[in-house]
């Protein structure tokens, strides 16, 4: 929902490309992989949430998606599940894509929590893609065509996130969980996540979310 700027990332020269090191960010946890890629997916199962301080909304989204992550590839192409707390404890869960800068769409139908989900994003070109959201446990499967009217891709990093839309340590409880077949690929040459940099979501200096790579097409999720 937000693209993520590591300032000190680049290489000089090459304002696309990412160093290889850990990342602290304000609202991205999991894997940035530098790459050519037009195509990124995964598969996993629908986390709860909790609310870390009761009376407070929160809001967690997983994803797969196309760039955002460096200063000169702000577009985004995503799309993936989300949680939403209300101040009374309700939660809601959500399907929810993007061609960021523009806002997420959601929807509600077909998901649930603790559904096992299978997200692609296709970029069919800098500013048209298609999203692919299927949900095995309930059937639902669904593919949405997406343009962009507010920028184009750069096709160089592919993304398996954990965000936490609403800034300010605004990202809820959950357990952990795996994103399992991590897949990226460009003109159909394949690639999964082996080679990602981890990317750690912090909150006045405390780590709230970190991923780990599991072999090259696995990434778990933790809380802290």
């Amino acid at each position: 929902m937000a693209s993520a700027m590591p300032a000190s990332s680049m290489q000089a020269g090459n304002p696309y490309v990412n160093l290889k090191r850990d990342y602290n960010s304000e609202n991205w946890c999991g894997m940035v992989k530098t790459v050519r890629v037009d195509t990124v997916e995964a598969s996993w199962m629908n986390p709860s949430a909790t609310a870390t301080w009761p009376g407070n909304e929160y809001e967690a989204y997983q994803w797969v998606g196309i760039d955002g992550s460096t200063r000169n590839c702000q577009t985004i192409l995503q799309a993936g599940t989300g949680q939403y707390i209300y101040t009374n404890g309700t939660e809601v869960t959500f399907w929810w894509y993007e061609f960021y800068p523009a806002p997420p769409v959601l929807l509600y139908d077909g998901i649930n929590i603790g559904d096992t989900v299978h997200v692609k994003v296709k970029a069919t070109s800098g500013t048209e893609g298609v999203i692919y959201l299927d949900n095995s446990s309930t059937g639902y499967s669904k593919q949405i065509p997406i343009t962009s009217y507010q920028g184009s891709l750069c096709f160089q990093t592919a993304e398996w996130i954990q965000e936490a839309p609403l800034k300010g340590g605004k990202l809820p409880q959950f357990p952990s969980f795996d994103m399992t077949n991590c897949a990226a690929s460009a003109n159909g040459q394949a690639t999964d996540a082996s080679g990602s940099e981890p990317w750690y979501m912090t909150y006045n200096g405390q780590t709230v979310c970190h991923a780990q790579l599991r072999g090259g097409s696995d990434v778990g999720f933790f809380y802290g």
